[in-house]
C-alpha cells in the first residue's frame, strides 16, 4: 500500500517546498509545505514520513477536510496523514456511499472516454449547479502531469471502486 492510500501522486499535485527545510516535527529534511494546513499551532514544512505517520494529530493540524463518514480511522487519516488538495479554495474531500475516494489528478480530457463519461463523474448536486459543457470545454485536452499545468478552472479527480468522480473548483 502506498504511503498515502488517499493520495495517489503527491509528488505531482500536492503544495511542495520549493528546497527541502528541516521537519518541524522531526528535523528531517521536509518536501511538504505545511504553511497552509489549519489548526492551532503553525508549521512551515513537514515530511512525507512525519505527515504519514499521523504527527499533526497531536499538534491539531489539519491538512484536509474530509466529508462525514461513520468511519473515523479513514477520516482521520484524511485529515491528518494525507497531503493537502491542490485546490483554490478549502473543499470537501468527498464521501461515496460511507467511503473516501482516492485523489488521483487534476483531471483533463484526456483522463474521460468522452463527455459522457466526464458528466457520469460527478454528484447529481454539482450536476444541477454547473455547465458541465463550459466546464469540458475549458479543461485541458492533454494529459496534466503536475499542480502547476494547471489552469484557473480545476478538476478533481478521484476513484473509488473502479468508478471516476469529480469535484471543481475556480480561482
Amino acid at each position: 500500500m502506498s504511503q498515502f492510500p488517499y493520495f495517489a501522486d503527491p509528488y505531482h499535485f500536492s503544495y511542495l517546498l520549493d528546497e527541502p527545510q528541516p521537519c518541524d516535527c522531526c528535523g528531517a529534511a521536509a518536501e511538504f509545505d505545511a504553511s497552509l494546513f489549519s489548526g492551532i499551532a503553525e508549521i512551515e514544512a513537514i515530511c512525507a514520513a512525519c505527515l504519514a505517520a499521523g504527527k499533526l494529530k497531536a499538534l491539531d493540524i489539519e491538512t484536509n477536510q474530509p466529508s462525514f463518514s461513520d468511519n473515523i480511522e479513514a477520516r482521520d487519516t484524511i485529515r491528518y496523514c494525507t497531503p493537502k488538495l491542490p485546490s483554490w479554495q478549502d473543499i470537501f474531500w468527498p464521501c461515496i456511499d460511507g467511503e473516501y475516494p482516492r485523489f488521483e489528478r487534476i483531471a483533463s480530457q484526456a483522463d474521460f472516454d468522452d463527455i459522457d463519461d466526464f458528466k457520469r463523474s460527478f454528484s447529481a448536486e454539482t450536476l444541477a449547479v454547473t455547465d458541465i459543457n463550459y466546464l469540458w470545454q475549458c479543461m485541458s485536452d492533454t494529459p496534466i502531469d503536475s499542480m502547476a499545468e494547471g489552469g484557473d478552472i480545476s478538476v478533481y479527480l478521484f476513484s473509488l471502486n473502479g468508478r471516476k468522480h469529480c469535484l471543481w473548483d475556480a480561482n
